[in-house]
């Protein structure tokens, strides 16, 4: 069997014309030279390209009939000697005298390549380049040693929101920068979207010793061509680019901003059979890192993946009991030191179907983080309102309700009200006073924005409900706090009182928050009161009220409405 190689007419590959196929008088020297000329990851594709072709030339077919054509994407060096995209599509046809001809066209493709694989604010790879480069490799050695690294910039969208997309554009040119001058030889860089670029290495594409060394791994980093030895590496890698990321300032309007990142890591092999998947472990990863906090780190394993799902699925679920109303409300008392009943704070209960009970510490940070509590809180100030409206009617005296607020709160949406609105709606409709409600709030979820949270307590405060610091002395600046925000009350957290009175260190700190509530006239509440011991030392300490199960465990509707009928007929 006889073959030949027939350029068409229209080709416009520049370094390989018919009239050099014609001279040489085979398609070899015409292969060899094409393949020496392109670029070493896509050789072994252009090489399966090939076999391709030889083996329908081996086959039979009918004199004339045209195989379906093939195409193939690639590089190869342009006249500038610079990298430029090429597809090929051929043909097979049989001729009349048993000559098998294959005829191809191949065109210079590089500026629609660089629109569909290339970011154009930054000119690095985008996804769908990172995902093909990936597979390809992945193709290649199955059992490929490398880390995919995805690093997000923290809060990004306020630089938007507060510079523009220009200012915010700039910011992103400046890390793409950064990270390209940090990277070892043989690495891979690209960005994925928005504020998200993702970096692959290798075991040998290490960095020097003196990199690790500022990285702070020292010299006995251990050898990268181990998994563990992989994922010390990369974290020394990450960061050392975290905190060279910390030193590129934003500087306008007078205002300036210091950058973190969050990154997430997996290290191949690992389980994940295609790019796609290994992009996506990634990716699970950094979700888990952004989760921490900012400038956070993870490494992927597949216990994350596993309490990502459930987490997940927890989601749906609350999803499902906010539409069916499925929770319920329970009321722990507070009391005075004479023991007078001066209030109850609203608890929120979850049931499940199987009659399990969720604890609220775990669903209600859950609840914050994907904004299922505004929905949540909402139906808690109903449900309250009317019940407490309810006891009114009733004839009953009931003491004030303390709800719980979230920091979501403080950020009213084209969607909800302002807090104070709310409220105050809430309160119309059913009847009620501002003074019969209390408001608290953690110290954690007054560090966001101040400015806005200190604005929407004040106007709540203004209104006439009266606002608690919730858990006191478990937050990063509580004397701030009190000097800021317009609290009238301190509760202090059941994690400094359960040890009371045998440890001495909490008894100084109880201490020193009574004495501080105390000169700022502020009223006091010790939480998680369970034993007599507990209560005398608080009374001795000078504390106000108490709440805890020695002093009453929390109660249903019916069991509150029990307690005000045995109070009336003490009175």
């Amino acid at each position: 069997m006889r073959s030949y190689n027939r350029t068409h007419p229209d080709a416009c590959y520049t370094h390989f014309t018919r009239a050099e196929v014609w001279a040489t008088g085979s398609a070899e020297a015409y292969l060899s030279d094409l393949l020496r000329q392109l670029h070493p990851e896509d050789q072994p594709e252009m090489v399966s390209y090939i076999q391709t072709h030889l083996e329908r030339c081996a086959q039979d077919f009918p004199l004339g009939k045209v195989q379906s054509f093939r195409s193939n994407r690639f590089r190869a060096r342009n006249a500038d000697g610079q990298w430029g995209w090429h597809e090929v599509r051929s043909r097979l046809y049989r001729h009349r005298d048993g000559l098998i001809i294959t005829e191809g066209v191949m065109t210079e493709i590089t500026e629609v390549m660089q629109l569909l694989l290339e970011d154009s604010l930054t000119q690095l790879p985008n996804r769908r380049a990172t995902e093909q480069w990936l597979q390809r490799i992945l193709d290649r050695n199955p059992q490929e040693k490398l880390a995919v690294i995805n690093l997000d910039i923290d809060r990004f969208q306020s630089i938007n929101d507060s510079f523009g997309q220009d200012s915010g554009n700039a910011v992103l040119q400046q890390v793409a920068l950064m990270l390209q001058g940090q990277l070892p030889a043989g690495a891979w860089l690209a960005r994925l979207e928005a504020d998200e670029f993702l970096l692959v290495l290798y075991p040998e594409a290490r960095l020097s010793e003196a990199r690790l060394s500022e990285a702070g791994s020292g010299t006995g980093a251990a050898p990268a061509h181990d998994e563990a030895g992989m994922a010390t590496q990369t974290e020394a890698a990450v960061r050392r680019w975290q905190e060279r990321l910390q030193h590129i300032f934003f500087e306008r309007r007078e205002r300036r901003l210091r950058l973190t990142a969050s990154a997430g890591t997996a290290v191949h092999p690992n389980g994940a059979n295609c790019a796609k998947q290994l992009l996506q472990q990634a990716n699970t990863a950094l979700m888990e890192a952004k989760r921490l906090g900012p400038g956070g780190y993870c490494l992927y394993t597949n216990q994350i993946s596993q309490a990502i799902d459930w987490r997940l699925q927890l989601e749906k679920s609350l999803d499902l009991a906010i539409e069916s109303k499925a929770f319920t409300l329970v009321y722990q008392p507070q009391v005075d030191r004479w023991g007078r009943w001066i209030a109850a704070e609203v608890l929120l209960r979850w049931s499940l179907p199987d009659g399990r009970s969720m604890k609220p510490d775990v669903f209600i940070p859950i609840a914050e983080q994907t904004g299922q509590i505004r929905a949540m809180n909402h139906w808690v100030l109903e449900t309250a309102c009317t019940q407490l409206s309810q006891w009114i009617q009733q004839g009953l005296k009931p003491p004030r309700l303390a709800i719980n607020l979230s920091a979501v709160q403080l950020e009213p949406t084209a969607q909800d009200p302002a807090l104070v609105e709310e409220l105050l709606e809430a309160c119309q409709r059913h009847g009620i006073t501002p003074d019969q409600l209390d408001l608290e709030i953690t110290e954690t979820a007054l560090l966001g924005n101040r400015e806005l949270a200190l604005q929407q307590l004040k106007d709540v405060v203004d209104a006439g409900f009266r606002l608690a610091i919730d858990d006191f002395g478990t937050g990063y600046s509580c004397l701030q706090i009190l000097q800021t925000f317009p609290v009238q009350f301190v509760k202090v957290d059941k994690s400094f009182v359960q040890q009371l009175p045998n440890n001495g260190k909490d008894r100084q700190l109880v201490e020193s928050i009574l004495l501080i509530a105390r000169q700022l006239n502020l009223q006091t509440v010790a939480e998680g009161v369970e034993s007599e011991a507990q209560l005398h030392l608080l009374q001795e300490l000078g504390c106000d009220s108490f709440q805890g199960y020695f002093i009453a465990k929390p109660l249903n509707s019916q069991e509150m409405a029990d307690r005000m009928r045995a109070e009336l007929a003490h009175s």
